[in-house]
């Protein structure tokens, strides 16, 4: 009788496993992807953390997933990650849970910055707006979706001045590029009276045909500013009767080649102002004659700039010259100790000292 019982219980007991194991089911694994991208240079957690990324188990008792990489076509296992392609085995320790195989793309490591195009120096006018993503792209050699950023802050455009703008780009893997362009903020020369000699028009052409045998590609501003310093400062002085066109003044001194300093002041502004040098006219105060010259801003400082020569007994290259150094040169002229003398005090930009 006991031997009924006892087998009678077995029973019962191998039937109730029986129905638990059949009311569990087996899990899979889910979440797998068919291709997973990684770089030569990742290291071996970010591979693994790429390769489980989203997979895991479904149905069933969750159980820890196991991942194996194989050479290419082979059923060699490997941990070294070089450029190329391999295979991939999802199991489990739960050894029920099915495989599933995708594969793993290893490309070569990228140091590569993303690449701008169109990004180009600017030349404003006082007063008005800018779009500096007008005309500029960035390309990437492995980020398709790569963006840029502009760094404006610096630029002032209620003030003339020559300012830097900033382009940057960082790509998925962390190649950056940066590049930086000018913006210089210009005065507006109008006209003025109407005049038979010249249009605005007609002193543009000219200053861009005298530009283009000047300048040189690659020239900095202060290159720049030289090569105009020289063109003009090769004008003959003679006294002039000074036209209330400023336009006409520059017209003359850069045909007839001849003129005083409000011929020189006045070309000076014409070249540079085309070249995109920010430039700014000034005049002489507290002196027995009038006089003009202009200070002009180069690496985002104000200098003197007088290309109007000087007498034989006191010669002076007034060329990107100090507030300190105009001065010493003042105080040395017997004849006319204000000569660079100026209204600092109400100029709108601050020479350098």
């Amino acid at each position: 009788m006991k031997k009924i019982i006892f087998i009678v219980l077995l029973a019962l007991t191998l039937c109730f496993a029986f129905s638990c194991n059949e009311s569990e089911p087996t899990p899979v694994i889910v979440g797998v992807k068919e291709n997973v991208t990684v770089y030569a240079d990742d290291s071996s957690d970010v591979i693994m953390n790429a390769l489980l990324d989203g997979v895991t188990t479904e149905g069933g008792k969750q159980t820890e997933i196991v991942v194996k990489v194989f050479n290419k076509g082979t059923d060699t296992e490997t941990s070294l990650f070089t450029a190329g392609e391999y295979d991939i085995r999802y199991t489990a320790k739960n050894k029920k849970v099915k495989a599933v195989t995708s594969s793993l793309t290893v490309k070569p490591a990228d140091t590569t910055a993303p690449e701008f195009a169109g990004i180009k120096d600017l030349v404003v006018y006082l007063g008005d707006t800018v779009s500096y993503r007008d005309g500029v792209t960035v390309t990437d050699n492995d980020d398709e979706n790569v963006t840029f950023t502009v760094d404006a802050t610096k630029v002032d455009l209620t003030r003339l001045g020559a300012y830097e703008v900033t382009y940057s780009a960082t790509d998925k893997r962390g190649n950056t590029a940066s590049v930086t362009a000018k913006v210089s903020v210009l005065e507006p020369l109008e006209g003025g009276q109407d005049s038979s000699v010249c249009t605005k028009e007609e002193l543009d052409a000219l200053c861009q045909s005298i530009l283009d045998s000047i300048l040189k590609p690659g020239m900095t501003d202060r290159q720049k500013a030289e090569a105009i310093y020289n063109k003009v400062h090769n004008v003959k002085y003679v006294s002039t009767d000074d036209d209330p066109n400023w336009i006409v003044n520059a017209w003359m001194a850069l045909t007839t080649n001849k003129g005083d300093c409000v011929n020189y002041a006045a070309a000076s502004r014409a070249l540079l102002t085309m070249a995109g040098i920010p430039n700014y006219q000034i005049e002489r105060v507290g002196g027995t004659t009038d006089h003009y010259w202009l200070i002009v801003c180069i690496d985002e400082k104000w200098y003197h700039f007088d290309t109007c020569p000087t007498s034989k007994k006191y010669p002076f290259k007034c060329f990107l010259k100090t507030d300190s150094e105009v001065k010493e040169y003042s105080d040395s002229r017997t004849d006319k100790p204000n000569y660079y003398g100026y209204d600092k005090e109400n100029c709108p930009y601050d020479v350098v000292d």
